[in-house]
């Protein structure tokens, strides 16, 4: 039985390991993550909050160790009790091992309350506990919103939802959602206020009180206008407002986004880029539309392997994983000859496996692979937007490689450039398509248009 331990996230497998009994003297299992319940907390004087860390694997025992950078603004015991001391902000590391995770405290003076006389924006809190019906049950945004006034009911933020969150058409905010999220692993909590973009006093002085001082007008491109501003003390975390095309069903006229972006991650690689090797799928192979042909031409080749299971062989959908021999002489893990896309035109998706940041894009050894593989003409890379790109000899066929949205794998597509679609089109296409062949193994969640449940 081939064994794939190179880059297995990339060839789409699922494989569960086997339990057996653990051996007294079998060392401790190393702590693989580490998260706290709460990123931020706001507290008066004198009040206290407990802090819960979760740490993975749950079936070991973990010791963690809690620490304020500002005690003289927030105290942490050893079980991760914050006592707010001073007015001001602190920041809370919980540390297991090699892992931490951080709680930005902010403290108020006691009896002082909000500026704006009760913050009525949603907790920030990304990650929030919930049912299998998809309601919040997670007890602090439950006592929240208790406290601002809203109730638990499905809500619609813009045209997009219904989502668990809360309401009441008597507040500035009326309406809240929590547990949404990007389909690029970001992590989103939306609302909506009754003031417009271009005047919202209250809303921004809410915002000044999360820590979001620095708003900056801009534009989308579809021209659509808005105001955004990173968090003062996570960079991570982001706030957006744009206004609704009408007022809704809330007497609301503006739409608010927090967003929390993953952290950015290597990806794992087999080796670095081999340049001279020959390994590139066929396009003019491809074009003919006969499966047998393509088969054979990769049976030839003598890299990858056909994986029946993980192809549509009646849409001519042709999935093929390297060997594992084959793994340390070759650029790609997998390679997908898409004869049925979702949409636009044919091409050939594949994962490489030597890829890890979009520093990569800058070795000119790249280069080299792809003049070897007849694909040098017109290259050009750009590490800051993660890809890079030739034409073969005849200035129609393109070959890209880029970093998908998700930023967890890096991708070469093979497409002819008739106009009709842009590079940047294809990799989104590209980027689907690989998307749909994971979920025909891993079971996920449905998605909407543009935010979807966690």
């Amino acid at each position: 039985m081939r064994k794939l331990t190179v880059i297995l996230s990339m060839l789409l497998m699922v494989v569960g390991l086997g339990s057996c009994k653990k051996d007294k003297n079998e060392p401790t299992a190393e702590p693989t993550k580490i998260t706290l319940d709460a990123s931020t907390l706001s507290l008066s004087v004198g009040e206290s909050k407990q802090l819960k860390a979760i740490v993975l694997p749950k079936d070991q025992k973990f010791t963690v160790d809690y620490k304020s950078d500002k005690p003289e603004v927030a105290t942490v015991d050893a079980k991760g009790l914050v006592t707010a001391v001073a007015e001001g902000t602190a920041k809370v590391t919980a540390t297991v091992g090699k892992l931490s995770a951080e709680c930005v405290v902010t403290v108020t003076k006691k009896g002082g309350g909000s500026t704006t006389q009760g913050n009525e924006l949603p907790l920030l809190k990304f990650e929030v506990d919930g049912d299998e019906q998809g309601n919040i049950t997670d007890t602090e945004v439950l006592a929240y919103e208790q406290k601002v006034g809203r109730v638990a009911e499905d809500v619609m933020i813009g045209q997009q939802g219904p989502f668990a969150g809360f309401a009441n058409k008597d507040l500035t905010i009326p309406a809240v959602a929590y547990g949404l999220g990007f389909s690029n692993g970001a992590l989103v909590i939306a609302a909506v206020a009754k003031e417009p973009m271009e005047n919202c006093p209250k809303t921004t002085a809410m915002l000044a009180e999360y820590g979001f001082t620095n708003l900056e007008d801009g534009t989308m491109n579809d021209g659509t206008p808005y105001k955004a501003a990173i968090k003062d003390d996570n960079k991570n975390i982001f706030v957006r407002l744009t206004d609704l095309p009408r007022k809704d069903g809330y007497g609301a006229t503006m739409q608010i986004m927090f967003v929390k972006v993953p952290e950015k991650k290597d990806i794992n690689v087999a080796h670095a880029v081999i340049p001279n090797v020959k390994d590139f799928p066929d396009y003019k192979t491809f074009i003919t539309g006969d499966a047998a042909k393509i088969k054979e031409f990769e049976a030839k080749l003598g890299l990858r392997e056909f994986s029946a299971k993980d192809s549509e062989e009646a849409k001519k959908n042709l999935l093929f994983l390297t060997t594992e021999t084959a793994m340390a002489k070759s650029n790609f893990g997998l390679v997908y000859y898409v004869s049925t896309p979702t949409s636009g035109e044919i091409f050939i998706n594949s994962v490489v496996n030597f890829i890890k940041n979009a520093n990569d894009f800058d070795d000119p050894k790249l280069k080299e692979w792809f003049t070897a593989n007849g694909y040098g003409n017109q290259f050009t890379a750009n590490s800051q937007n993660g890809y890079a790109y030739g034409l073969d000899a005849t200035g129609k066929i393109l070959a890209q490689v880029f970093i998908n949205d998700k930023g967890d794998a890096a991708m070469l597509q093979i497409f002819e450039e008739t106009g009709t679609q842009s590079a940047a089109q294809m990799r989104r296409l590209a980027s689907e398509q690989y998307e749909k062949a994971q979920s025909r193994i891993i079971l996920k969640q449905n998605e909407l248009q543009q935010l979807r449940r966690r």
